[in-house]
């Protein structure tokens, strides 16, 4: 009996002391940190999503007119619709940046110094 007391008043000074309060830090820490990095990684999903899908959206028409005229080479299609489908692709590479600075601080702050072209002269 007095060995299971001994061993309980071992656990109440080890409960209390330094060492179990850095550990128990530390392993909410590493938690906290491990839940930051899946909630980053979800985020950079999400986004790479987004670029992917507008990517397929605005080349897609491109891409089909092209499948179109290689089916049908006698086929016309109006200039303002090629151009347009062109166009299109293009405007993928415009929207890149919109979406990265929409998502992501960092780049959004760095986007807005480089606009604002603060020159010392």
């Amino acid at each position: 009996m007095e060995e299971s007391g001994e061993k309980r008043a071992e656990w109440l000074i080890f409960e209390n002391s330094d060492y179990s309060r850095s550990f128990l830090a530390g392993r909410t820490k590493r938690r906290s940190l491990a839940a930051n990095a899946v909630a980053t990684e979800q985020k950079a999903s999400k986004v790479l999503g987004l670029v992917f899908f507008t990517f397929v959206l605005c080349w897609a028409p491109f891409f089909l007119l092209n499948i179109f005229f290689a089916a049908c080479p006698e086929c016309s299609v109006p200039v303002h619709v090629v151009d347009t489908c062109l166009w299109l692709g293009y405007v993928s590479s415009t929207i890149n940046p919109v979406i990265y600075t929409i998502f992501n601080r960092t780049f959004r702050a760095a986007f807005v110094r480089l606009l604002k072209c603060k020159c010392s002269r």
